[in-house]
């Protein structure tokens, strides 16, 4: 599952983005275990909304707006 973030996003949260995708290689893991677990809550009109909890991975790309960065989700076990 990939997920995009589109403003606003809390600062803290921000923070730990941007650290995310500046990072590579030994680096980017070790941001990534500093991060804490996120949930998502999908909305769906037709259903009862669905919480979705993981770990943010190390984006592909590593340039331009935080919109346009995708992060794939590892879920949570």
């Amino acid at each position: 599952m990939r997920v995009r973030f589109h403003e606003p996003v809390d600062d803290d949260l921000r923070a730990e983005l941007t650290q995310l995708v500046r990072r590579r290689g030994a680096a980017a893991r070790r941001a990534v275990e500093r991060i804490d677990p996120i949930e998502f809550v999908v909305s769906d009109p037709d259903a009862e909304p669905q919480c979705i909890v993981g770990h943010l991975q190390p984006p592909q790309v590593r340039h331009g707006w935080l919109r346009d960065i995708e992060f794939e989700l590892k879920l949570a076990q």
